[in-house]
């Protein structure tokens, strides 16, 4: 499961935190998605995104949650984005932006079928792990284009079991992108 990495235009603070502070004032947005309608735990996915840009117009601030599930799954991510607006001149934007956050993930297989129940990664009904997020990106834009780099989580994101074996690997905030 996870936020899809189509729907850049959709969360773009998910993705690149120097987003933060590109609209003056307030900016709050809230998105709703869920899939296969009518399967019993299927994909659904929530977020909502805010920032708010200083009058100083150099300092931008935010927060972005997303929540998101899918059968066994379950995804919660807690972030605050900080952004400074380092060029505007010209009708030339450039920014820089950190996000530190907390990512909580859980897998419940009490409701799932499960083939080889004697493999190691089933040998808890429940899995709960929460990892720190910390990531950073630049952001060049002009009224009519743009364009970032980023990565949204530089810190190890693997979930293991008490020996050290990985039994999830989230990317970014997903195991996999799924489509529409």
């Amino acid at each position: 499961s996870g936020l899809q990495l189509t729907e850049y235009y959709l969360s773009p603070i998910q993705h690149n935190p120097s987003y933060v502070g590109v609209t003056d004032g307030y900016y709050l947005k809230g998105n709703y998605s869920t899939q296969w309608q009518g399967f019993e735990e299927s994909p659904n996915t929530q977020l909502f995104e805010g920032h708010y840009k200083f009058n100083n117009k150099n300092f931008a601030a935010g927060l972005s949650i997303l929540n998101d599930e899918f059968g066994s799954f379950k995804n919660l991510n807690f972030e605050a984005n900080f952004a400074v607006h380092l060029l505007a001149s010209n009708g030339l934007g450039l920014s820089f932006g950190i996000k530190a956050g907390v990512n909580s993930f859980d897998v419940n297989f009490l409701n799932s079928i499960i083939y080889d129940p004697s493999e190691y990664v089933f040998n808890k009904n429940i899995v709960s792990n929460s990892k720190p997020v910390f990531g950073s990106g630049f952001y060049l834009y002009s009224r009519n284009w743009f364009a970032g780099i980023s990565s949204p989580n530089l810190l190890s994101n693997s979930i293991n079991d008490d020996i050290d074996r990985v039994i999830f690997c989230l990317l970014y905030t997903s195991p996999s992108p799924r489509d529409s």
